[in-house]
């Protein structure tokens, strides 16, 4: 507290001497004296500054929060990223049935590894119609294409 002081002291003293100083003279002596004042003001209060110590800012506590808030960004990113290629795959089953004329609706589920890599962990499919030559064919082309085994994929028949 006292460094505040003092340092308030030097720049009230240093007012005052400017101030006596600039009621002297006149013309080119006054500006002169103006621009000496003005020199004399940012070292006193460069040095000063340089005596008062300034207080550690403690950012650990914000360090965490940013983090936090990253984690929780990256989070949401990926849950958004599974969503879209759920839809995506969704889509390409319905429509690879359409193409088999079968009459069917497809839900993926996936899940990411810590890396970010998605896999397929489950493949639902409702059948309605059409020939079972190409259901089963379909079958083998969905475990082929998403990698994954007979026992991840359940397509239930479902009679109109």
């Amino acid at each position: 507290m006292s460094g505040i002081f003092d340092g308030l002291h030097r720049i009230v003293g240093l007012g005052l001497v400017c101030g006596a100083l600039l009621t002297l003279g006149g013309g080119g002596q006054k500006e002169i004296l103006r621009l000496g004042c003005a020199c004399l003001t940012v070292v006193v209060l460069l040095s000063t500054l340089q005596r008062t110590p300034i207080p550690a800012f403690d950012l650990s506590r914000y360090e965490e929060t940013v983090q936090q808030k990253v984690d929780e960004a990256q989070a949401e990113l990926l849950r958004a990223a599974l969503r879209e290629t759920e839809a995506e795959l969704e889509r390409w089953l319905d429509d690879s049935a359409a193409g088999m004329e079968l009459n069917c609706r497809f839900s993926v589920l996936c899940s990411a590894d810590s890396k970010g890599d998605v896999t397929v962990q489950q493949v639902e499919g409702i059948y309605h119609s059409g020939s079972r030559e190409n259901l089963t064919v379909l079958k083998a082309l969905i475990c082929s294409q998403l990698a994954i085994t007979q026992q991840q994929l359940i397509i239930r028949e479902e009679t109109p």
